[in-house]
């Protein structure tokens, strides 16, 4: 493993030659930094990195290093081929280090185009089910939506994510130059878990040559076209490959860049954790044991800095059932089946349908891939992702949801598909639909809010516990009923409800 990991960044730094600082001057903060406070988060943050794989390495029951990606668009790698979003490159260039240690990389791409109307507010909540509670490292990617008030959200996230049980990194990387999060108050908090910004236009302009944003444009000063575009005759292909930025979504040179800076700092990471298993097995300790992962409560996690104050409490990850597609982990919430005994709906008329919306092959693949596609059908351009849930007309009854654990009495309901769906819902649903609980706890409908912590697309239907009630006694039934006798004939034909995520805490 040291070997191939040598190689590896040996490979790396030929490659970008004399502007090989690039791999490391994209993110906010590097060991090699004239700054002495930046070096020291740098550092933290490495030796994070380093204690992460050396626990997986002496894990005897792991069999993978997992990676989860959440984000937008351009975390899926919406415009172009999904075979040239960053998490399928960042996979292709690191698993040669793991396969030499008998283990595989896997790097889970769960981004979610805009057409479902999601945004970091809503899907932060959801990393457990929709990156997979077995994840190593944590990213994120939200450009383009993101407003003012991020670092709450971005706290949360890495919050969410130490509180999984392998505690992974949490990593947040940009399109954009300047500083690169550079007024954050996380990294010097939360360097210690791994915790890092990267940025992929302030890498690129690092080396001096890079032109600045043009879409379309193919290189980016350095390089004309990836690696693996090197070998390829096709030169229409080759030419797609060496697109920076298609348009606000990265090109796959551009996504190379991303992917070879998070692999070169995983890479010295490796050689340390290497050292620290070495350094164990010298000093006769059990690498097992010395690695053993810790289990963290909210108490272990730094003071919150800039959080969502209500919810920086937690002990455990919020619990999500998200519906759309993909998701890589377990759910918390789940749809309460009729022969389920416990299930005081299931004798009510329950006629909601689910819905998926089929964007077909070519759905966000670049026009110059559509057309390599034909000439190489065994390329993966098609993308995974897609908006999926539970559709209800005026007469179909209750959908029920059979609720995990909870301990604040928070539910949170989120439709589909505009990033205002849930003021939308308010507007134009809340009089005809009831939220209850159990068959006979109707949640107060003057209490529901849209935009506080969920964002718009989602409706708070439950912000805490009702008096007289708590999760004591186990779990609850969520039941989101119809009226069919409240709705005017007028609006009947154009009632049409779709849900996409329960999230609860």
């Amino acid at each position: 493993m040291r070997k191939a990991t040598e190689d590896l960044m040996d490979m790396l730094e030929e490659y970008y030659g004399k502007h090989q600082s690039m791999l490391y001057d994209g993110y906010m903060a590097s060991k090699q930094s004239s700054d002495a406070k930046m070096r020291k988060m740098a550092q933290e943050s490495s030796a994070a990195m380093a204690r992460k794989i050396a626990e997986a390495l002496v894990d005897p029951t792991q069999k993978s290093f997992v990676i989860g990606v959440i984000g937008s668009s351009v975390a899926a790698g919406h415009d172009n081929c999904f075979y040239d979003c960053y998490e399928k490159q960042m996979e292709r260039t690191w698993s040669s280090v793991w396969e030499a240690a008998g283990m595989k990389l896997e790097v889970r791409n769960a981004g979610q185009g805009g057409g479902c109307g999601d945004t970091y507010k809503n899907q932060i909540w959801c990393l457990k089910q929709t990156a997979g509670q077995d994840i190593d490292v944590a990213h994120y990617t939200w450009t383009y939506f993101e407003s003012r008030d991020r670092y709450p959200y971005h706290e949360v996230f890495a919050r969410n994510a130490l509180l999984l049980p392998k505690h992974p990194v949490p990593q947040i990387w940009n399109t954009g130059p300047g500083s690169c999060y550079g007024d954050s108050p996380l990294p010097k908090a939360y360097a210690k878990f791994g915790f890092t910004y990267l940025c992929l236009e302030k890498g690129l302009k690092s080396g001096g040559i890079y032109p600045g944003k043009k879409w379309g444009v193919v290189g980016d000063g350095y390089h004309n076209t990836t690696r693996y575009g090197e070998k390829l005759d096709d030169e229409e292909r080759r030419n797609s490959l060496g697109v920076v930025f298609r348009n606000w979504h990265p090109g796959p040179l551009g996504f190379q860049y991303i992917s070879d800076a998070f692999v070169y700092r995983y890479a010295e990471a490796t050689l340390d954790a290497l050292d620290m298993i070495e350094e164990a097995l010298e000093s006769d300790s059990d690498p097992v044991e010395t690695f053993a992962r810790p289990i963290y409560t909210a108490s272990d996690l730094p003071k919150p800095q800039n959080c969502i104050e209500k919810f920086c409490p937690m002990d455990e990850p919020s619990e999500c059932l998200n519906l759309e597609e993909p998701t890589f982990g377990f759910h918390g919430a789940s749809p309460a089946s009729a022969s389920d005994d416990l299930n005081l709906y299931a004798k009510a008329k329950q006629n909601w349908a689910t819905f998926r919306n089929d964007r077909g092959p070519n759905y966000m693949v670049s026009k110059s891939d559509i057309k390599y596609m034909k000439r190489d059908p065994s390329l993966q351009c098609t993308f995974p992702d897609h908006c999926a849930g539970f559709q209800g007309s005026w007469d179909s009854g209750t959908l029920a949801f059979r609720l995990p654990k909870m301990s604040m009495g928070v539910i949170s309901v989120c439709f589909c598909c505009g990033k205002k769906s849930g003021i939308d819902f308010l507007e134009q649903y809340k009089d005809w639909v009831d939220f209850e609980l159990d068959g006979e706890h109707k949640l107060d409908k003057s209490k529901f809010f849209a935009g506080k912590g969920f964002g718009e697309k989602c409706v708070t239907v439950m912000d805490e516990w009702p008096n007289g009630l708590s999760n004591n006694n186990g779990h609850f039934y969520l039941g989101v009923i119809v009226r069919d006798d409240l709705i005017p004939e007028v609006n009947r034909t154009k009632f049409n409800l779709r849900l996409d995520h329960v999230v609860t805490m």
